[in-house]
């Protein structure tokens, strides 16, 4: 039996033991500076076990509105499950997992999870059932470029005011299995994952998230107040003549972008726990609403 520790961002004490076991566990992440911005809103809750006077696991939860189907639900995504070296093997991951199920099941529509390929046998002994993926690509009948887009730092103040507007006041871009409400997960993507990925067509109003590798465009986010046409702003965002294909990361049912083909990803293995979408519908869930 332990004590948890829990919902306590406002505790300097502990939110700072918090980060120093994401600093052991996830060293490539900084969490500190996604405090400091102020994105850590109340909807990101951590559940911690204390111990000799540090946090020595946690298992966290973001709640979040999502659209399933058409139709928007209650969900907690899972998130920083983390338990510091010397601790492990004594069942404390497994402790905090029941706990948050046996407070939320009876509240929550859903709920779902990203792990990595370590923990795939772990996640199912709490009721969770492992889903696959996709990601939409176009290959055939690549745009012509017309590049004009505009890199945005998010360390540049100005920069930082524009893309935080455009997070704050972004359309859906899927209502088949997506989040509304997200921009403290986007933030969270933008400062440790893609600082220098951020590009804005200002006058098509719209920021995309995008990185090259091999010839090929991969699309992480679109973040834009409304829904523009794909099919135009595609160009704009490429500039490599001899491209291969476009990836999106997100499915395609609200913007209509082109796609010729998918395939299964499982860099981030999904774990969902309750009703779900039926089995051999495609989907991705925004990539920069996940934790």
């Amino acid at each position: 039996m332990y004590d948890v520790i829990e919902n306590y961002r406002d505790d300097k004490k502990y939110r700072n033991q918090l980060f120093d076991l994401i600093d052991v566990v996830f060293p490539k992440y900084d969490f500190r500076k996604w405090y400091e911005t102020g994105y850590w809103f109340n909807e990101y809750v951590p559940f911690s076990i204390e111990q000799n006077g540090k946090i020595v696991s946690n298992v966290s939860i973001s709640k979040m509105k999502v659209y399933l189907n058409g139709n928007l639900i209650n969900a907690i995504q899972f998130g920083t499950v983390a338990t510091h070296p010397d601790y492990r093997k004594r069942n404390l991951s497994r402790y905090l997992m029941e706990y948050v199920i046996d407070k939320y099941e009876d509240s929550t529509d859903l709920m779902f999870l990203f792990a990595n390929d370590s923990v795939t046998e772990f996640y199912p002994k709490f009721g969770f059932e492992r889903k696959h993926e996709s990601v939409f690509k176009l290959t055939d009948n690549l745009p012509k470029p017309t590049y004009g887009a505009r890199k945005l730092r998010i360390d540049n103040s100005n920069d930082n005011a524009l893309i935080t507007n455009f997070i704050e006041n972004r359309c859906i871009t899927t209502k088949l299995f997506g989040a509304v409400d997200f921009g403290f997960i986007t933030m969270w993507h933008l400062l440790n994952i893609f600082p220098h990925d951020i590009y804005y067509l200002e006058d098509d109003n719209a920021i995309f998230v995008i990185t090259e590798e091999n010839n090929e465009l991969h699309i992480w986010d679109y973040i834009a107040p409304f829904v523009n046409d794909f099919n135009a702003l595609l160009p704009k965002i490429i500039e490599n003549e001899n491209l291969k294909a476009v990836h999106f990361y997100f499915s395609p049912d609200a913007l209509a972008y082109p796609f010729d083909e998918t395939y299964k990803t499982d860099d981030s293995p999904f774990f969902v726990r309750g009703e779900f979408l039926e089995d051999g519908i495609k989907f991705k869930f925004p990539a920069t609403a996940q934790t």
